[in-house]
């Protein structure tokens, strides 16, 4: 299993938007969105950017 970065917009049929950042730890980057996805059933959601970000022992 990987932990997963996903970095989405949510917009509800009114407009109003929800920019947010989750990690989860699935086997695939495709289970990560599906849950994202999951619970925001009733808003359009918009993938920005998924995947693996690296922060443990990175130079600088």
């Amino acid at each position: 299993m990987s932990k997963y970065t996903i970095n989405y917009i949510c917009t509800d049929k009114y407009g109003h938007s929800v920019v947010k950042s989750e990690e989860h730890l699935n086997n695939t980057i495709n289970e990560a969105i599906e849950i994202v996805k999951s619970k925001w059933v009733n808003w359009q959601v918009k993938i920005l950017w998924a995947g693996i970000l690296k922060t443990d022992g990175w130079p600088g």
